[in-house]
Protein backbone atom coordinates (compact mmCIF):
# COMPACT_ATOMS: atom_id res chain seq x y z
CA UNK A 1 0.00 0.00 0.00
CA UNK A 2 2.65 2.37 0.78
CA UNK A 3 3.96 1.60 -2.86
CA UNK A 4 0.93 2.51 -4.30
CA UNK A 5 0.29 5.80 -2.73
CA UNK A 6 4.30 6.68 -3.51
CA UNK A 7 3.56 6.15 -7.05
CA UNK A 8 0.09 8.10 -7.06
CA UNK A 9 1.96 10.83 -5.46
CA UNK A 10 4.55 10.71 -8.03
CA UNK A 11 1.90 10.90 -10.26
CA UNK A 12 -0.33 13.57 -9.24
CA UNK A 13 2.99 15.80 -9.21
CA UNK A 14 3.74 15.24 -12.84
CA UNK A 15 0.61 15.93 -14.42
CA UNK A 16 0.61 17.69 -17.53
CA UNK A 17 -1.51 20.34 -19.29
CA UNK A 18 -2.48 17.55 -21.91
CA UNK A 19 -5.82 17.91 -21.92
CA UNK A 20 -7.42 21.29 -20.91
CA UNK A 21 -10.70 21.32 -18.61
CA UNK A 22 -13.04 23.85 -20.33
CA UNK A 23 -16.34 24.65 -18.34
CA UNK A 24 -19.27 26.77 -20.08
CA UNK A 25 -21.78 28.75 -18.46
CA UNK A 26 -24.76 30.24 -18.95
CA UNK A 27 -25.38 31.59 -15.40
CA UNK A 28 -23.68 34.64 -14.97
CA UNK A 29 -23.17 34.24 -11.28
CA UNK A 30 -21.90 31.07 -11.86
CA UNK A 31 -19.31 32.34 -13.71
CA UNK A 32 -18.10 34.95 -11.73
CA UNK A 33 -17.93 32.91 -8.76
CA UNK A 34 -15.08 30.73 -10.74
CA UNK A 35 -13.23 33.72 -12.07
CA UNK A 36 -11.11 36.38 -10.64
CA UNK A 37 -9.80 39.89 -11.92
CA UNK A 38 -12.80 40.68 -14.20
CA UNK A 39 -12.17 43.15 -17.11
CA UNK A 40 -15.26 44.35 -18.92
CA UNK A 41 -15.20 45.81 -22.22
CA UNK A 42 -18.65 47.16 -23.00
CA UNK A 43 -19.65 47.37 -26.64
CA UNK A 44 -20.98 51.29 -26.88
CA UNK A 45 -20.06 54.03 -29.63
CA UNK A 46 -17.70 55.37 -27.50
CA UNK A 47 -15.92 51.93 -27.34
CA UNK A 48 -16.10 50.13 -30.66
CA UNK A 49 -14.63 53.49 -31.75
CA UNK A 50 -11.88 52.21 -30.10
CA UNK A 51 -11.32 49.53 -32.86
CA UNK A 52 -8.06 50.26 -35.31
CA UNK A 53 -10.88 49.70 -38.25
CA UNK A 54 -13.20 52.58 -36.67
CA UNK A 55 -12.35 56.54 -37.13
CA UNK A 56 -15.37 57.85 -34.90
CA UNK A 57 -18.40 56.55 -32.94
CA UNK A 58 -20.91 54.80 -35.14
CA UNK A 59 -24.38 55.77 -34.71
CA UNK A 60 -26.92 53.04 -33.96
CA UNK A 61 -27.57 50.74 -37.22
CA UNK A 62 -24.27 51.86 -38.85
CA UNK A 63 -22.35 49.38 -41.05
CA UNK A 64 -18.75 49.18 -39.98
CA UNK A 65 -15.80 47.21 -40.55
CA UNK A 66 -16.11 42.88 -40.71
CA UNK A 67 -13.07 42.81 -38.61
CA UNK A 68 -12.68 45.16 -35.06
CA UNK A 69 -9.11 45.52 -33.86
CA UNK A 70 -8.77 46.07 -30.34
CA UNK A 71 -5.97 46.81 -28.72
CA UNK A 72 -5.06 46.52 -25.24
CA UNK A 73 -2.95 50.02 -25.95
CA UNK A 74 -6.16 51.45 -26.45
CA UNK A 75 -8.76 50.16 -24.19
CA UNK A 76 -6.95 49.46 -21.14
CA UNK A 77 -7.33 45.57 -21.11
CA UNK A 78 -4.87 43.35 -20.33
CA UNK A 79 -5.57 41.44 -23.51
CA UNK A 80 -6.22 42.82 -27.43
CA UNK A 81 -8.96 41.42 -28.79
CA UNK A 82 -10.16 40.71 -32.63
CA UNK A 83 -13.43 40.06 -33.84
CA UNK A 84 -14.54 38.99 -36.98
CA UNK A 85 -17.61 37.90 -39.06
CA UNK A 86 -16.37 34.82 -40.78
CA UNK A 87 -19.04 34.70 -43.67
CA UNK A 88 -20.45 38.28 -43.88
CA UNK A 89 -18.92 41.50 -45.42
CA UNK A 90 -19.32 43.68 -42.39
CA UNK A 91 -20.80 44.08 -38.70
CA UNK A 92 -23.85 46.60 -37.82
CA UNK A 93 -23.58 48.48 -34.54
CA UNK A 94 -26.54 48.39 -31.69
CA UNK A 95 -29.00 45.91 -34.26
CA UNK A 96 -31.29 44.31 -33.22
CA UNK A 97 -30.13 45.50 -29.19
CA UNK A 98 -28.74 48.96 -28.46
CA UNK A 99 -24.70 49.04 -27.96
CA UNK A 100 -24.36 45.40 -29.76
CA UNK A 101 -22.62 44.36 -32.71
CA UNK A 102 -24.72 41.94 -35.44
CA UNK A 103 -23.05 39.68 -37.22
CA UNK A 104 -24.30 40.75 -40.86
CA UNK A 105 -26.85 43.17 -41.77
CA UNK A 106 -29.72 42.56 -40.06
CA UNK A 107 -32.66 41.81 -42.11
CA UNK A 108 -33.61 42.74 -45.08
CA UNK A 109 -32.74 38.66 -46.83
CA UNK A 110 -29.48 38.85 -46.35
CA UNK A 111 -27.37 36.02 -45.69
CA UNK A 112 -28.29 34.56 -42.24
CA UNK A 113 -25.06 32.32 -41.18
CA UNK A 114 -23.48 34.12 -38.75
CA UNK A 115 -20.42 32.79 -37.88
CA UNK A 116 -17.92 34.63 -35.86
CA UNK A 117 -14.54 34.45 -34.19
CA UNK A 118 -12.41 35.90 -31.18
CA UNK A 119 -8.85 36.40 -31.11
CA UNK A 120 -6.59 36.87 -28.28
CA UNK A 121 -4.02 38.65 -29.80
CA UNK A 122 -1.71 39.01 -27.15
CA UNK A 123 -1.15 39.36 -23.02
CA UNK A 124 -0.86 36.91 -20.18
CA UNK A 125 -2.61 33.73 -21.01
CA UNK A 126 -6.38 34.64 -20.74
CA UNK A 127 -8.30 31.88 -18.81
CA UNK A 128 -12.06 32.76 -18.71
CA UNK A 129 -14.03 34.98 -21.10
CA UNK A 130 -17.87 35.93 -21.32
CA UNK A 131 -19.99 37.95 -23.52
CA UNK A 132 -23.64 38.55 -24.16
CA UNK A 133 -25.07 36.44 -27.32
CA UNK A 134 -27.91 38.62 -28.36
CA UNK A 135 -30.89 37.66 -30.38
CA UNK A 136 -29.85 33.82 -31.41
CA UNK A 137 -33.43 32.73 -32.38
CA UNK A 138 -32.28 29.56 -33.80
CA UNK A 139 -29.69 27.42 -32.43
CA UNK A 140 -29.86 24.03 -34.37
CA UNK A 141 -26.58 22.59 -35.56
CA UNK A 142 -24.48 25.49 -33.77
CA UNK A 143 -21.36 25.19 -31.55
CA UNK A 144 -19.11 27.21 -29.05
CA UNK A 145 -15.53 26.36 -29.78
CA UNK A 146 -12.39 26.96 -27.78
CA UNK A 147 -9.04 26.55 -29.18
CA UNK A 148 -5.57 27.17 -27.44
CA UNK A 149 -2.11 27.46 -28.23
CA UNK A 150 -1.64 25.88 -31.73
CA UNK A 151 -4.73 26.10 -32.60
CA UNK A 152 -5.75 22.88 -30.55
CA UNK A 153 -9.56 22.63 -29.60
CA UNK A 154 -9.57 22.81 -25.74
CA UNK A 155 -13.46 22.17 -25.85
CA UNK A 156 -16.84 22.41 -27.69
CA UNK A 157 -20.53 23.11 -26.54
CA UNK A 158 -22.89 22.38 -28.92
CA UNK A 159 -26.55 23.28 -29.28
CA UNK A 160 -28.01 21.93 -26.37
CA UNK A 161 -25.94 24.15 -24.04
CA UNK A 162 -26.27 27.17 -26.43
CA UNK A 163 -28.57 29.78 -25.00
CA UNK A 164 -31.53 31.55 -26.85
CA UNK A 165 -33.42 34.59 -25.72
CA UNK A 166 -36.45 33.63 -25.73
CA UNK A 167 -40.36 34.18 -27.34
CA UNK A 168 -39.39 38.56 -27.89
CA UNK A 169 -36.39 37.44 -30.01
CA UNK A 170 -34.32 40.31 -29.11
CA UNK A 171 -32.72 39.18 -25.77
CA UNK A 172 -28.85 39.22 -23.65
CA UNK A 173 -28.25 35.75 -23.35
CA UNK A 174 -24.75 35.30 -21.09
CA UNK A 175 -22.79 32.66 -22.25
CA UNK A 176 -18.86 32.39 -20.11
CA UNK A 177 -16.34 29.86 -20.53
CA UNK A 178 -13.22 28.45 -18.01
CA UNK A 179 -10.24 26.84 -19.27
CA UNK A 180 -7.25 25.23 -17.25
CA UNK A 181 -5.33 26.05 -20.42
CA UNK A 182 -4.68 29.54 -22.30
CA UNK A 183 -7.25 30.39 -25.24
CA UNK A 184 -6.22 32.43 -28.19
CA UNK A 185 -9.72 32.32 -30.11
CA UNK A 186 -13.74 31.55 -30.11
CA UNK A 187 -15.04 30.44 -32.67
CA UNK A 188 -19.29 30.24 -32.78
CA UNK A 189 -20.73 28.26 -35.70
CA UNK A 190 -24.04 29.24 -36.86
CA UNK A 191 -26.59 27.76 -39.11
CA UNK A 192 -28.53 29.54 -41.85
CA UNK A 193 -31.64 30.16 -39.81
CA UNK A 194 -33.55 33.37 -39.49
CA UNK A 195 -31.79 34.49 -36.75
CA UNK A 196 -29.82 37.85 -37.06
CA UNK A 197 -27.43 36.98 -34.05
CA UNK A 198 -25.00 39.77 -32.20
CA UNK A 199 -21.76 39.95 -29.33
CA UNK A 200 -22.27 42.72 -26.89
CA UNK A 201 -19.97 43.27 -23.57
CA UNK A 202 -17.11 41.32 -23.66
CA UNK A 203 -15.76 40.04 -19.78
CA UNK A 204 -11.87 39.22 -19.42
CA UNK A 205 -10.84 37.14 -16.30
CA UNK A 206 -8.76 34.82 -14.98
CA UNK A 207 -10.48 30.92 -13.99
CA UNK A 208 -9.56 30.53 -10.22
CA UNK A 209 -7.84 27.04 -10.07
CA UNK A 210 -7.00 25.03 -7.13
CA UNK A 211 -2.75 25.06 -6.29
CA UNK A 212 -1.78 21.82 -7.50
CA UNK A 213 -0.63 21.54 -3.87
CA UNK A 214 -3.86 21.23 -2.77
CA UNK A 215 -5.21 19.35 -5.41
CA UNK A 216 -2.46 16.26 -4.33
CA UNK A 217 -3.21 16.88 -0.68
CA UNK A 218 -7.22 16.37 -1.32
CA UNK A 219 -6.44 13.10 -3.54
CA UNK A 220 -3.99 12.20 -1.23
CA UNK A 221 -6.04 12.22 1.62
CA UNK A 222 -8.92 10.35 -0.60
CA UNK A 223 -6.31 7.30 -0.61
CA UNK A 224 -5.16 7.39 2.78
CA UNK A 225 -8.93 7.27 3.52
CA UNK A 226 -9.42 3.89 1.76
CA UNK A 227 -6.03 2.85 3.24
CA UNK A 228 -7.58 3.20 6.65
CA UNK A 229 -10.76 1.64 5.42
CA UNK A 230 -9.25 -1.49 4.44
CA UNK A 231 -7.37 -1.91 7.50
CA UNK A 232 -9.82 -1.55 10.16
Amino acid sequence: MKKLILIFILAMACTSSYGASVQFFTNEANWLAAVQSVEIFNTNATNVALADEIASPPNDLDTISRVLTFQSSNTNLSHSLQLEAILQTNIQFSRPISNSLSIGVFGGGALQNDDWEIRVLDGPGLTAFAFDLVSNNEKTGETFSIFGSGDVLLGTLDESGIPTPGTDGNGFNFLGVISSDPITRMFFDDEDGSDNIGVANFRLAEAVVPEASSILLLSLAVVMGIFVKRTN
